[in-house]
Order: structure tokens, then sequence, then C-alpha cells
């Protein structure tokens, strides 16, 4: 399954940590679902690998969400043991997803402001 550009701004687990929550999965089940968007992981690639390994069905979740790239950075940022050099990468590489859903919300409303 193919993972949305959005959600490679973040890492996957390391092979351990993947073991790891496949364990957990495993003898808990899958607490989170996996969030798809437009036939992509949005959020969740880890999850989903490791109910492979598990061999667990996982359960998919398809909210309506207005920009995939502040929906990743907020459900991954503060969750996540990263270094400040590694949040700013992050953030340098989200600005041209952000640009890229700013187009595409121009276009369809019509390149006038919401509202008007």
């Amino acid at each position: 399954m193919r993972a949305h550009p959005a959600s490679e701004l973040f890492p996957m687990m390391n092979e351990s940590e993947l073991r790891l929550l496949a364990d957990d999965i495993r003898e808990h089940g899958l607490a989170e679902p996996i969030v798809m968007l437009g036939g992509m992981i949005l959020d969740g690639r880890n999850r989903f690998e490791a109910c492979k390994r598990a061999n667990v069905q996982p359960r998919f979740d398809h909210p309506d969400i207005e920009s995939p790239t502040v929906y990743v950075v907020s459900k991954n940022l503060h969750r996540r043991h990263l270094t400040i050099s590694q949040r700013a990468a992050i953030g340098a590489e989200m600005m041209p997803l952000l640009k890229e859903e700013a187009k595409r919300r121009q276009v369809e409303h019509g390149n006038t402001a919401p509202g008007r």
C-alpha cells in the first residue's frame, strides 16, 4: 500500500521498534486505526507494517482532512523522539507540500478566498 507524501515527512521506526510494535499489536490488537486519504496511508505506516508482521487485519479510517500535511505533523511531531534539527528539517520539508495544498484549495475555490 502506498504512503501519502505527507506521511513520509517522518521516518519509519527501526527494525527493533517495529518488532516491538508488532508484538504489542499481536497481543493487544490495533489500538488506533490507520488513516487513509486518496487510497494512500496518511498516518499509520508503522502500524500497517506491524499489522502485516503480526498477521493482524488492520482497521482503516477515512476522515475528511483539509490539510494532509498539517494533520500528519500534528499527529506525529510531539509523539516522536526527534531532535531539534530533525524537527527543523521536517519544517523545511513540509513547506512545498503546504504550498501544493494551498494551490489545490485555490483551484477548488475558484481562486477566491473562502467566504467570498
